[in-house]
């Protein structure tokens, strides 16, 4: 987490929302074959679920956890409506161009159908409403503001130490 000045009544609020995101990269894991940082090239929808279902088309500039192609068609299936104050059914925000974090299933499916990242400077960024647009970048002066109301995020390349050493099959212990 950034370098934030935490203010007393911020502590437990932060202290509850790394353990939900500790708790959901745990589970993005146990789900993940692939997880890479690639740009996004094109999206349709899908006819698959009644068009419910996207296809993006992705340029893999690295791989984290296994390997394939470096030019991917995945699905991100459609999982729920957005529930409020549930963070984890914000459908992902997919803009052509831009560099994010996915990770993928076997079948070459995003988990959970949002577990997409945008990629901006060391931190993979996901909006925690489907009102704001992912922009982290843009969308307001960090230096002075917690961003956890409005976006999960990871520092990336503590994401890749604990992916590349985690066990595939199980995750246990993975802390953000």
């Amino acid at each position: 987490m950034p370098a934030f000045e935490i203010i007393r009544e911020d502590h437990a609020k932060v202290k509850a929302e790394e353990k939900w995101k500790a708790e959901t990269l745990d589970r993005y894991l146990r789900q993940s074959k692939y997880v890479l940082i690639g740009t996004i090239l094109s999206q349709r929808q899908s006819l698959e679920n009644q068009g419910q279902d996207m296809v993006i088309e992705v340029d893999v500039l690295e791989w984290i956890r296994g390997s394939s192609d470096d030019f991917l068609t995945l699905r991100v299936p459609f999982s729920a409506p957005y529930v409020p104050g549930y963070p984890e059914t914000v459908p992902p925000t997919i803009v052509n161009s831009y560099e994010m974090l996915i990770f993928v299933d076997s079948h070459m499916r995003v988990v959970e159908g949002n577990g997409m990242f945008v990629v901006e400077g060391d931190y993979a960024w996901r909006n925690k409403r489907p009102s704001i647009f992912l922009n982290p970048r843009h969308d307001r002066d960090w230096e002075f503001e917690l961003p956890i109301d409005d976006y999960m995020m990871y520092e990336i390349s503590g994401l890749r130490n604990k992916i590349r050493n985690a066990d595939p099959n199980k995750t246990p212990g993975i802390e953000t």
